[in-house]
């Protein structure tokens, strides 16, 4: 089995996808593969995920896969039992990541040894209505793990460990239920940020 998948989930990202497209394949660390899952999108995300692919000159395999899926958490797990990989890192869309994400995360794996590597998110808000959700969701400027930019085992997912399928804090219910674990560990070293919404940061290796 080959070392490392990246499954990125997706949803009308027509306006972003191509610059996600890009980071992914310019990774200092290449995947084995790349699985775009489409999460019903209505928009031409699809479209040009096929395009991009077409055009793609590169050694990563890449598939761009249509699903009924409806939630984020849905579309990783469909991601995860279809990749084909011993690692499975997560990344979203609306995300502004460095090209040494992978290349880090896989050597802080290797280096201790584990199975999980989580990132963390770190948010603060920009208005009131935004810090006012923040604290009540992930706290104000915490760093609290999340599973975008996160590595994980595939076998971590054996024994119904898949995520539950929720829209929003999915990643809090499973990584609360992991995270105790022996072989998980949390990296902040490398900083990730939402490419359209600048009150939320979050920090991985």
């Amino acid at each position: 089995m080959s070392e490392l998948s990246v499954v990125v989930p997706y949803y009308n990202e027509r306006k972003v996808i191509k610059n996600t497209f890009k980071s992914l394949i310019n990774q200092s660390y290449k995947p084995y593969e790349i699985l775009f899952i489409n999460s019903s999108s209505t928009d031409s995300s699809f479209n040009i995920i096929e395009k991009l692919i077409l055009s793609y000159k590169g050694n990563i395999n890449l598939y761009n896969i249509n699903t009924n899926c409806k939630t984020p958490s849905d579309a990783k797990n469909y991601g995860i039992k279809k990749s084909n990989s011993t690692f499975i890192a997560f990344m979203d869309c609306d995300m502004i990541f460095s090209e040494k994400w992978l290349e880090k995360q896989i050597n802080f794996i290797k280096k201790n040894k584990i199975l999980i590597s989580f990132g963390n998110v770190c948010l603060y808000g920009k208005n009131i209505i935004d810090i006012c959700s923040v604290i009540h969701t992930y706290g104000y400027g915490r760093k609290v793990p999340c599973i975008p930019s996160s590595i994980i085992h595939k076998s971590v997912f054996e024994k119904d460990n898949l995520f539950e399928n929720y829209n929003a804090l999915y990643d809090q219910k499973w990584i609360k239920k992991n995270i105790r674990s022996s072989f998980a560990k949390v990296n902040k070293n490398t900083i990730i940020k939402y490419l359209n919404i600048n009150n939320l940061t979050f920090f991985v290796v």
